[in-house]
């Protein structure tokens, strides 16, 4: 019995999901980033033990290149979270007030941006050149 191979786009997924759970688990290691990183290894291991997964991951293994996409949402949450600074940015309750200090969010954002499109361009260009075909072409013979 044949196994059913699935889309590329579901492996494209998977490893866009493994880049950004390593991004958000090196962020966050000391609060739930360990959880985060096993569950990397977990997605990794379901990519390479599904056998519908596994094919369509040897046919198409320039998707694993998708995990540097991922990797963005590390920095684009970073970016949200400081999105007030940079300084000192102070919010205000009926109770208390809080003040804290921000980075600025652009070059977290523009990082973020550029993992973003780098991953996906760099799979296409990847993905194109391998695809391409060589025509070898056998010279003719005229008498």
């Amino acid at each position: 019995m044949a196994h059913r191979t699935a889309a590329p786009v579901v492996v494209g997924i998977g490893w866009i999901c493994v880049g950004a759970l390593v991004s958000l688990g090196f962020l966050s290691i000391l609060t739930i980033g360990a959880l985060l990183l096993v569950l990397a290894g977990v997605c990794m291991a379901v990519i390479f033990l599904v056998p519908a997964l596994r094919a369509a991951q040897l046919r198409a293994a320039w998707l694993t290149l998708l995990s540097i996409s991922g990797l963005s949402a590390g920095a684009f949450l970073l970016a949200w979270l400081n999105r007030d600074g940079p300084g000192s940015v102070c919010h205000t309750s009926l109770q208390e007030t809080s003040c804290a200090d921000e980075w600025s969010p652009w070059p977290l954002g523009i990082s973020g941006v550029v993992l973003l499109a780098g991953g996906i361009a760099l799979t296409w260009y990847v993905r194109r050149a391998f695809s391409v075909r060589v025509e070898v072409r056998s010279p003719r013979l005229h008498p």
